[in-house]
């Protein structure tokens, strides 16, 4: 599991750079954390609520 969030955290950073996006400097969690975050939690949720 945790090889596979890597993974994703790697592409996504991959991708932005390959996109040339910039982040703002006053970032705490950098725009590939944050695509991380969404994609992992639809790939193990899968849209279902934990309630």
């Amino acid at each position: 599991m945790e090889d596979l969030i890597t993974t994703i955290l790697v592409l996504c950073d991959a991708l932005l750079k390959a996109l040339n996006i910039k982040e703002d400097p006053q970032v705490k969690m950098n725009n590939a954390e944050v695509m991380t975050v969404g994609l992992v939690a639809a790939y193990f949720f899968r849209g279902r609520a934990l309630l």
